[in-house]
């Protein structure tokens, strides 16, 4: 059963977490997991990928943290990697973290080991 609920504050939000949390009687240190699984349950569920998201992606991934365009495309991270991955395998350059090595190096290890 999928619900959505629409909140006017984040404060509303987490007053409204919290009293799920106590109906359910959890733990203390459980609340923040009924919270993140709540706003989850919130999240638009959001199948097709448009030009925009990928060169979002293309533009930021490996410059700001995975999470922060997922919220920004308000999507799981899962799906930001998956999506990373196969405009990779498309043949476009994406990468997690940049290369650290100076010209000079990447030329010494092309020279190294091109056969």
């Amino acid at each position: 059963m999928k619900f959505t609920v629409k909140f006017n504050s984040r404060k509303e939000h987490d007053d409204y977490c919290l009293a799920v949390a106590k109906k359910l009687q959890v733990k203390q240190e459980k609340k923040e997991r009924v919270i993140n699984a709540i706003d989850i349950l919130n999240k638009p569920s959001k199948t097709n990928w448009t030009q925009e998201d990928e060169d979002f992606i293309k533009e930021n991934y490996g410059k700001l943290p995975v999470k922060a365009i997922a919220d920004t495309l308000n999507r799981d991270k899962a799906s930001i990697i998956r999506k990373a991955s196969e405009l990779r395998r498309n043949g476009h350059n994406i990468y997690k973290y940049e290369s650290r090595l100076t010209q000079a190096h990447e030329e010494w290890l092309k020279n190294k080991y091109e056969r």
